[in-house]
C-alpha cells in the first residue's frame, strides 16, 4: 500500500468516516493540570479527545470529552463509585457513532451530528454535541 498521510496522535479503539470524507477520531493524551471544575479527579489523567480530521488528515477539531462532561448536568458520573475503579483513566472511549438523521429521528431528544460515546470506567453511554461542545445526555 501507499501511506496518502498519517496523523501522529494516540488514536484508538474506533473512528468514525462521515459521508464527506472526514474522520471522527478518539485519541487520549495525559492532562497534568486541574480541569475547572474537576479538581476532585486524580492527576495527571489519561483523557479522551474526539478529534476531527479533514479527508486529507489535518486537524480541524479537538474537543475533550473531560471538559464536555465538566459542562453538562452529568458531570457527577465521573466521581461516583465504583465506576471510576481505574482513577488514572477517568472514561476511557471505547467507541464512537456520530448520528445520522435517520438515527436522530428514532430519538427525538438527539440531534444529527451529535456523537454516541461508550465510556468503558465509567459504564456510560453519552452524547455530545460537538457544537457546544458539551454532553447532552448520559
Amino acid at each position: 500500500s501507499k501511506v496518502i498521510w498519517k496523523y501522529a496522535a494516540n488514536a484508538h479503539h474506533d473512528f468514525h468516516v462521515t459521508s464527506e470524507g472526514k474522520i471522527i477520531v478518539l485519541t487520549h493524551e495525559w492532562v497534568q493540570g486541574h480541569l475547572p471544575g474537576l479538581e476532585k479527579l486524580n492527576y495527571p489523567i489519561m483523557a479522551d479527545f474526539i478529534v476531527t480530521l479533514s479527508a486529507n488528515g489535518e486537524e480541524e477539531s479537538k474537543i475533550s470529552v473531560l471538559e464536555a462532561f465538566s459542562k453538562s448536568s452529568f458531570k457527577e458520573i465521573l466521581f461516583q463509585e465504583p465506576f471510576n475503579y481505574l482513577k488514572w483513566d477517568a472514561t476511557h472511549a471505547n467507541s464512537i457513532e456520530v448520528l445520522d438523521p435517520d438515527m436522530a429521528s428514532a430519538f427525538p431528544a438527539f440531534k444529527a451530528g451529535q456523537l454516541l460515546l461508550s465510556l468503558r470506567n465509567i459504564d456510560a453511554i453519552a452524547v455530545l454535541d460537538p457544537t457546544i461542545p458539551e454532553i447532552v445526555w448520559a
